[in-house]
């Protein structure tokens, strides 16, 4: 079973993340700011991190900057309701693994989140 870190200020949002991913047999932690993804991100050990960008203390770009320099492995999806072009383009090029935009469809973003996990 993959574990998977679940990052955003939302509670109804990482809920439905939550659920959705533990019915789909997923190992799932929370945390509702950047700075709480940084420190279980340092303690854990996650396959993969579901990614705000807009978050409290720390934002979701910042993170990943610094998932990235110091778990260059960990896999990382950004999704995020303030999608444009320069966020889009800045988590890919700090290495983001994936980027989607709320709301979408949960199905697909199962099928990409196993995808991910599993190359």
């Amino acid at each position: 079973m993959a574990n998977v870190l679940v990052v955003d200020d939302n509670s109804d949002m990482r809920f439905l993340l939550k659920n959705l991913l533990l019915n789909n047999g997923y190992l799932i932690d929370t945390a509702d700011n950047g700075l709480t993804a940084l420190q279980k991100i340092e303690e854990g050990n996650y396959d993969l991190v579901l990614l705000d960008i807009r978050l409290p203390k720390i934002n979701g770009l910042s993170v990943l900057k610094k998932v990235k320099e110091n778990n260059p492995g960990l896999k990382v999806v950004i999704i995020t309701a303030y999608s444009n072009i320069s966020n889009r383009t800045n988590a890919l090029i700090n290495g983001a693994d994936s980027y989607f935009t709320k709301p979408f469809d949960n199905s697909f973003l199962l099928e990409k989140i196993s995808e991910i996990i599993n190359n």
